[in-house]
């Protein structure tokens, strides 16, 4: 049975708790949080935001179509909805998703050449799910830390990679890294980073993965 506290963690765009409306604290009142559900023909700015939920979803972006994100130093106190197309790339250096529902579900989220970038600080104190995405672009890691202890750090289930997925150096992966029927057109570059997982499925999971340097 799933654990509803935790996040989905394959390509389903099911959704939990859903009946917790996005509601946070914005100048000392009760206020509905980051709901992105439109078009959004330029940049989605969430730099050095900090985000804090009442319920559980600090950002919901589910089906919206956005430009580009911009998200460097944000603090989201909660999870992060990104199911949606990303025409450009998607920037979260040094950002911190945390908190006790700290998570990104992505799955089938589709992006541009911009790319996926998570690097120099950035930390998820939960799953990063980007199960059955498109992304065009590399997938980097560089210095972030996923921490899903018992888990699944970074999901990467049935991915369509253009670009290379790099986590070096000094990535820190606490939780499955799974890749399991990816088709990357890159390199997978993890040299230096530390993958650590206490699951059954181990470290890292390359089930019928494919790897083509492009």
């Amino acid at each position: 049975m799933h654990d509803p506290a935790r996040p989905e963690t394959t390509g389903r765009r099911q959704r939990h708790g859903s009946a917790n409306r996005p509601t946070g604290m914005v100048g000392g009142r009760t206020a509905p949080v980051a709901r992105v559900t439109a078009k959004i023909g330029g940049l989605l700015n969430l730099r050095w935001a900090k985000i804090t939920p009442v319920g559980r979803i600090a950002i919901d972006a589910e089906d919206a179509t956005i430009a580009a994100i911009g998200a460097r130093g944000l603090r989201c106190e909660g999870c992060w909805y990104l199911n949606s197309t990303v025409t450009g790339g998607i920037f979260l250096d040094e950002a911190q998703i945390v908190g006790d529902h700290a998570f990104m579900q992505a799955p089938q989220m589709t992006t541009g050449n911009g790319g996926f970038y998570a690097r120099n600080g950035f930390r998820c104190e939960g799953t990063v799910n980007l199960a059955f995405s498109t992304v065009g672009g590399p997938i980097v890691f560089d210095n972030a830390a996923l921490i899903s202890t018992g888990g699944k750090a970074f999901t990467g289930i049935g991915i369509r990679l253009t670009g290379d997925l790099r986590a070096s150096p000094g990535a820190v992966f606490e939780g499955t890294v799974d890749l399991a029927g990816a088709e990357i057109s890159g390199a997978v570059e993890l040299s230096e980073s530390r993958l650590t997982a206490s699951g059954p499925e181990g470290a890292l999971r390359l089930t019928r993965t494919v790897v083509q340097v492009a």
